[in-house]
C-alpha cells in the first residue's frame, strides 16, 4: 500500500474514531440529547449531540485530522462514518425505520460531510502555510 493511500485509510479511521469519542464524551458530559424514538437507538445518539459546542467540537478535530494526515476528503468521510453505520445497523434490525432515508442524506448527512471536509480542509491548508523564515543577510565585500 503506498504511503499517500495509507494515509487515507488512517484518515478515514481516525474521523470516524473521531466522532465516536466526541459523542461519547457529549453523552458522558450530558450535553447531548436523552430523548430516542423507538428503532433509532443508535442514529440519534449521534445526533443527539447535535449543539454548537458539539459543533465547535467537530470542526476542530475535523482541522486536527486534516492538519495530520493532510486528506481532508477521507478524513470527512471517515467523520461521517458512523452514521451511516448506525442506519444500516438499524434497518437491519428493521426494515421500516428510516423511511424518509433520501431526506436524512439531504438534511443530516450531506452537511456533516461538507462541515467535517471544510474543517479538514482548513486544518490541511494551516498545515500547509508557509512559515516566515528569517532573511540570511547578504554578502558582505571586504
Amino acid at each position: 500500500m503506498s504511503s499517500r493511500k495509507g494515509s487515507k485509510v488512517l484518515a478515514g479511521i481516525a474521523g470516524f474514531a473521531a466522532t465516536l469519542v466526541l459523542a461519547a464524551a457529549w453523552h458522558a458530559l450530558h450535553l447531548a440529547s436523552g430523548r430516542v424514538s423507538p428503532g433509532y437507538a443508535y442514529s440519534q445518539y449521534l445526533t443527539g449531540c447535535v449543539s454548537w459546542s458539539a459543533l465547535a467540537a467537530f470542526v476542530l478535530l475535523a482541522a486536527a485530522i486534516g492538519a495530520a494526515f493532510r486528506s481532508p476528503g477521507a478524513a470527512a468521510l471517515g467523520m461521517l462514518g458512523p452514521l451511516p453505520v448506525a442506519v444500516v445497523v438499524e434497518l437491519l434490525k428493521d426494515r421500516t425505520s428510516h423511511n424518509l432515508l433520501p431526506f436524512e442524506v439531504l438534511v443530516v448527512w450531506l452537511p456533516t460531510f461538507l462541515v467535517a471536509y471544510a474543517g479538514a480542509r482548513a486544518g490541511r491548508s494551516w498545515r500547509n502555510r508557509p512559515t516566515a523564515r528569517p532573511k540570511a543577510a547578504p554578502p558582505q565585500s571586504t
